[in-house]
């Protein structure tokens, strides 16, 4: 019986591997890959979604007199036969794909010298991921340097609560110059977050800060709250520096900023509230940013892992010279040793 879905719809010319021929888009399969895992006496499944199978779509196509006669046998060894790499198939509305035909299912009236057929054309590719993200590392990076901007601001307001003038062109936090101008509470604030600096750029001066560090990428006020958000950003970006030395220890070089800016943080327990917060604020993004960026870095070598290992090499005529072996177990009793 002709199926009624090809009267939905007018065959369309396409191009299917060496063949021209009217076809019917009679479906689109998207199949999820789920791992789904039960537990015994509990009802219900945890569910995880693993990525989508091959996208497939579904044609049909009738082969009516002169081409039923010309083609019908030719087409039919053709869909028998074992295609060494993918087809091409041109269709008006869907564009070219690159696949495999699969699943080609024959019905025939000789009497009448015609033929219906329909196939199903298995896509040969990687999907990308339907929704679009950016790197986490790009991100982070992002939400860093906004967060630079914010503690200076933070540490501006302070400043000015506390009576401290914001001198723009002048990165001396002793204030000398303006020592007589402030009170008690003005002249602590300015003295204790001098100190602070002071024990800052000597862990700078120490240890060398990458050459993409986040406070090279911002262009802090000319001012003492822009000199304070600088200094603590490359204190920062320098215990980023340490931790690089551990290369392919990721957890180690998380531990150790993590070490260093709590160290430093409690070294600076006399330093003024907001200088304390704008270490803890900036240390902690510093940290997950550079956390994203080992992530990032190990997922692209997971990636090129596994592109290498799923290389094929075929011979000049297209026979796999190469193929991947399954997995197998060994097994070694323990048992019986004594016998040995």
């Amino acid at each position: 019986m002709i199926d009624e879905n090809i009267k939905k719809e007018e065959p369309l010319d396409c191009t299917l591997g060496p063949w021209s021929l009217k076809l019917v888009n009679i479906g689109h399969e998207v199949k999820h890959a789920l791992s789904v895992t039960t537990y015994p006496y509990q009802n219900g499944a945890d569910i995880e979604d693993m990525g989508t199978d091959a996208e497939t779509f579904k044609f049909s196509c009738m082969l009516l007199h002169e081409d039923y006669d010309k083609n019908y046998s030719e087409l039919r060894r053709w869909f028998l036969s074992r295609f060494k790499k993918p087809i091409e198939l041109i269709h008006p509305n869907l564009g070219t794909l690159e696949g495999y035909p699969n699943n080609a299912s024959f019905s025939v009236d000789r009497k009448l010298h015609c033929a219906e057929f329909t196939f199903d054309f298995t896509i040969a590719d990687i999907q990308p991921e339907i929704l679009s993200y950016a790197d986490p590392y790009e991100s982070s990076v992002e939400e860093t340097e906004a967060l630079n901007e914010e503690v200076a601001a933070s540490v501006a307001e302070e400043m000015q609560q506390e009576g401290v003038p914001d001198v723009h062109g002048s990165e001396d936090w002793s204030l000398l110059d303006k020592w007589g101008e402030m009170g008690d509470g003005a002249r602590a604030f300015a003295e204790a977050t001098s100190k602070a600096i002071g024990i800052m750029l000597g862990v700078i001066d120490a240890v060398q800060s990458p050459v993409d560090a986040i406070s090279s990428t911002i262009d802090y006020l000319d001012s003492l709250s822009g000199v304070l958000t600088k200094r603590v950003q490359e204190c920062c970006d320098a215990f980023v520096g340490l931790s690089r030395k551990f290369t392919g220890n990721s957890r180690a070089a998380v531990s150790i900023m993590v070490d260093k800016a709590s160290s430093l943080l409690a070294s600076m327990s006399t330093a003024p509230a907001a200088v304390r917060r704008s270490l803890a604020t900036l240390a902690a993004s510093t940290i997950s940013t550079e956390a994203a960026k080992l992530i990032s870095d190990d997922e692209k070598r997971l990636g090129e892992s596994i592109a290498d290992e799923s290389v094929s090499m075929d011979d000049a005529e297209g026979r796999p010279m190469a193929e991947e072996s399954s997995p197998f177990l060994a097994y070694m009793t323990f048992g019986y040793l004594n016998s040995f």
